[in-house]
């Protein structure tokens, strides 16, 4: 490998652990774009990295220390056996000082390691779904060009989209899972979070949404009642690239319920200090508030409102507003 290639290894595993400045990151994700070998060196990365995942976090166990003084205790008293039956002559073993000094070495650097292991996870997990929301992006892109540039949306007239009197909501996912049936993924997976994780499910042709909440760990832009996004509307034409259309799940809504006390919180469950957006212009960047649509619009409220009943729509075309994508029924 030549020095340039190490280089850029060495750069893409910094954009992928997060540790980039933000100049840097933005002249990765520009060279990603136009780069097919670099994309492909960046997804073998990913892979590797999220192998991770397969390993269990280092903890230490609550009963170290009784465990500790119980081996010791095992060991005195084989000691003393031998001793008594005269089976041969006494071995040398660690001092109980010996031992407390191993175990609290070993407390210690799991305390070390630990967190910086959960810290890479996470920055792995961040970038492993800032991937998968631009390969969505490219399939929505994709949809959009076959479909005179409209993004895909939900089938049959607006809804509740939250529980009422005991109905069911109408799923605003539906309108994703459109990619899916029509073959513009290959996968359900790529729709949950590496944060959250999962089973998944496998694809039958009579299938028109996803089957359980878990399948879908996004939120997308209201789509029902023919409502849907135009890349090519006036409205939103020169700000594609602040048009919010996708992100991780909205933190207001549960079990197909608003939930008023979360109406505050920042950003997104599906990481703990910020979230992934996805932009009509097919590019995905890190977000730690979400006030970070067209021209700071709020991306999981619809216009200026607070209080929700499920029949809430955007308050203009380029107006983000990201349901809940699966509420549950």
């Amino acid at each position: 490998m030549n020095e340039d290639a190490r280089q850029d290894e060495i750069l893409l595993i910094e954009f992928l652990t997060g540790r980039l400045e933000d100049a840097q990151a933005g002249h990765i994700r520009a060279r990603l774009e136009q780069d097919e070998t670099l994309r492909r060196r960046r997804d073998d990365l990913a892979a590797a990295l999220g192998a991770l995942d397969v390993f269990p976090r280092p903890e230490a166990p609550d009963d170290l220390a009784e465990r500790t003084l119980a081996k010791i205790a095992a060991v005195r008293r084989t000691e003393a056996l031998l001793a008594m039956q005269q089976l041969g002559p006494r071995r040398s073993t660690f001092s109980l000082k010996e031992l407390l000094a191993v175990a609290a070495m070993l407390l210690v650097m799991i305390g070390v390691l630990a967190p910086s292991l959960h810290k890479a996870r996470q920055r792995s997990n961040e970038g492993l779904c800032a991937m998968q929301l631009g390969q969505i992006g490219n399939a929505l892109q994709t949809y959009a060009i076959n479909h005179r540039g409209r993004l895909p949306a939900a089938d049959g007239q607006a809804g509740r989209w939250l529980r009422h009197d005991d109905a069911p909501p109408v799923s605003n996912s539906s309108a994703l899972f459109k990619l899916l049936r029509h073959r513009y993924l290959p996968s359900p997976v790529v729709f949950q979070c590496p944060s959250l994780g999962g089973a998944s499910f496998a694809m039958k042709a009579d299938l028109r949404d996803f089957p359980l909440p878990e399948h879908v760990s996004y939120s997308y832009q209201y789509s029902l009642g023919g409502w849907g996004v135009r890349g090519n509307d006036p409205a939103v034409a020169e700000r594609t690239k602040d048009m919010a259309i996708l992100a991780d799940q909205t933190p207001m809504f549960a079990g197909g319920a608003f939930c008023p006390e979360r109406i505050e919180a920042p950003v997104s469950d599906n990481h703990s200090d910020g979230q992934n957006v996805l932009y009509l212009d097919g590019h995905a960047s890190w977000a730690t508030c979400s006030t970070v649509g067209v021209e700071g619009d709020h991306i999981f409220l619809a216009g200026d409102e607070c209080d929700y009943d499920g029949d809430e729509h955007p308050a203009g075309p380029a107006d983000s507003f990201l349901l809940p994508a699966h509420p549950g029924k």
